[in-house]
């Protein structure tokens, strides 16, 4: 079976980039495995025959970029299962999210701001927000039977 793991990254430094990278250890040991995504650490760690489709991220303003370029990579791949790590990445066939940017921002409290103090609200009208927002929706309610952790 071909799997592949999409995120902005595959580290052991901790977060989500380290879920990524302990994913990759764990199902490159049984399965032939991609990461689709951009820096991985110390692939020499890692089961042999891990291969990378590095996405440049180094825009993370723009996640949605992230989102198509590692669409396109998922096509070429041709992957028999997909598990993706957030709402800036394709919907796969697991969906693996740590926190839910709706979420965040509702618990969110007021932005200072020279010396003012921009209500929490104001961040679901920001663009990157926005973008985030819509990405997210679309993650959770894309067709396709999927599961959810």
């Amino acid at each position: 079976m071909k799997v592949a793991v999409v995120f902005s990254g595959a580290h052991r430094r901790g977060g989500v980039e380290r879920v990524a990278w302990e994913l990759l250890r764990h199902l490159g040991e049984r399965h032939t495995t991609w990461f689709v995504g951009g820096e991985l650490e110390s692939p020499e760690l890692l089961p042999a025959g891990i291969r990378h489709v590095e996405i440049d991220c180094t825009d993370a303003q723009h996640p949605a970029k992230f989102r198509i370029r590692a669409a396109e990579a998922l096509h070429t791949i041709g992957a028999d299962r997909v598990v993706t790590l957030g709402a800036n990445c394709p919907p796969g066939d697991l969906l693996m999210v740590g926190s839910v940017h709706r979420a965040w921002l509702r618990a969110g409290r007021p932005i200072p701001v020279k010396g003012l103090s921009i209500p929490a609200w104001v961040q679901f009208v920001m663009p990157r927000h926005r973008t985030l927002l819509r990405l997210e929706r679309s993650y959770f309610t894309a067709p396709g039977r999927r599961q959810v952790v």
